[in-house]
């Protein structure tokens, strides 16, 4: 396998992080934004000793846990990775995860964890990370994007409370209102 090389994958499991997991070519290939029992032809970004990193370029087989993300920054921003599958789906995986861990990590010898479904799927989170910013010289506040620092601007995030978003609109009229700028990471200050 070589870095830029398109192959086809048959997604077997999950990466601790959400990412599909498939077998090409005898090495582990990780793959975002894919589920198990789906195939799709992925390009190869980095290839290691032991494993691969891709990117799905078509998904050739669909799995029936697969969802239409509700959020317009889905795949953009670093927050949500599971939004492409049904709460079902997310269960599942979030069981798999903390079993897997308590029993390799852990060295428990445990059945298969049970999760509690919240009984909210979306506008549950109240503990947030705004990232600041500013665009066209007004104050920004969202979500960096994934594996950077850039700030991706976000009014509505479909997980956090309404509450949440509002102190985020008061803080953005605050310093438009008083001239207060971010930080910037450039200058350290």
């Amino acid at each position: 396998m070589e870095k830029n090389e398109i192959v086809t994958a048959e997604i077997e499991d999950f990466s601790a992080e959400g990412w599909g997991v498939a077998r090409v070519q005898g090495q582990a290939v990780f793959i975002p934004g894919v589920l198990p029992g789906e195939s799709c032809r992925a390009r190869v970004l980095k290839v290691t000793k032991t494993h691969a990193y891709g990117r799905p370029e078509e998904l050739l087989s669909r799995s029936l846990h697969r969802v239409e993300p509700v959020c317009g920054c889905y795949g953009k921003c670093g927050g949500c990775a599971l939004m492409h599958m049904d709460y079902a789906q997310e269960l599942a995986f979030k069981s798999g995860r903390v079993t897997e861990a308590l029993r390799r990590i852990g060295g428990a010898v445990v059945e298969a964890v049970s999760v509690h479904p919240s009984p909210l799927e979306l506008g549950y989170r109240n503990k947030c990370i705004y990232s600041v910013g500013t665009a066209a010289g007004y104050a920004v506040t969202g979500v960096f994007r994934a594996r950077s620092h850039q700030v991706i601007p976000v009014e509505r995030c479909p997980i956090r409370t309404q509450e949440a978003d509002a102190l985020a609109r008061a803080l953005r009229a605050w310093m438009d209102e008083t001239g207060a700028e971010p930080y910037d990471e450039t200058t350290s200050r």
